[in-house]
């Protein structure tokens, strides 16, 4: 199950939900600029943090519904990469309980198929998830490159790398939440969710590509795409970028 942490005395929640590889360390840097105006639900997925790894059965929906039940409903949602998959998926699935929602350089789809090819290719993932087994210590040196392919997020990266203890046994922590984006398809959940969305794409993401908001942005018209520069991992060398989403949620929610 997820380990939930509250910070800060706020009115109103705001929940954050890290991706994959990486904990709840990566909102250290914007966690100061949030807990004097939210409630700050900060989410250690399973397997990152020192938390138990994903049970084999586990998925999105298992995840998403757990936090449901352990954050306030009306909170505003804000995820990165596989982190923004569970918000979605929550959004989706209780669309009443999500007021507001970030998607942080996340995809309806992580890997491309023949109907959807704004993801990673399978070939690529693929290789990668044999890395994970095989070799975890290079698998994290290609992750690395893969968050931050330029040099100044490289030392955020670096750092958070370093500090997310799931790295130390990757095959047990990490191998099953990478198993689950191989397959996550939320083409079908989007529909459903009814809050606001703010969704940052970055322009060199080797990971989601930005072409993710041309084939998504048509008929939404709570939804708004913003492409920003940086890699997969970016906000993490600029939090303002969080700050400025989590403000045009508020401001869209009327309070």
């Amino acid at each position: 199950m997820p380990l939930v942490t509250e910070h800060g005395r706020g009115e109103m929640a705001l929940v954050l939900i890290h991706g994959w590889g990486l904990g709840a360390h990566v909102w250290t840097a914007v966690l100061p600029q949030l807990t004097p105006r939210f409630r700050v639900y900060v989410v250690s997925l399973p397997g990152h943090g020192g938390t138990v790894p994903w049970s084999p059965q586990a998925d999105l929906r298992e995840m998403a519904d757990a936090l449901l039940e352990r954050v306030p409903a009306g909170a505003l949602w804000l995820g990165w990469s596989l982190g923004a998959m569970v918000a979605m998926t929550a959004a989706g699935r209780r669309p009443g309980a999500v007021a507001g929602l970030g998607v942080v350089a996340a995809n309806a789809r992580f890997v491309a198929a023949a109907e959807w090819p704004h993801g990673v290719a399978p070939a690529v993932f693929s290789a990668f998830a044999r890395l994970l087994r095989q070799d975890p210590a290079a698998a994290r040196r290609r992750f690395a490159a893969l968050l931050a392919p330029a040099a100044r997020e490289r030392r955020a990266v670096a750092a958070a790398l370093a500090a997310e203890p799931a790295w130390a046994d990757a095959r047990r922590c990490l191998a099953r939440p990478l198993d689950i984006l191989a397959t996550a398809d939320l083409r079908a959940t989007l529909p459903r969710i009814r809050c606001p969305v703010q969704w940052l794409l970055a322009d060199d993401d080797p990971l989601v590509p930005s072409s993710v908001g041309t084939a998504l942005g048509n008929g939404h018209a709570r939804w708004q795409f913003r492409a920003v520069s940086g890699g997969h991992a970016f906000f993490m060398e600029r939090p303002a970028v969080i700050t400025d989403t989590v403000d045009r949620l508020v401001a869209y929610h009327g309070d």
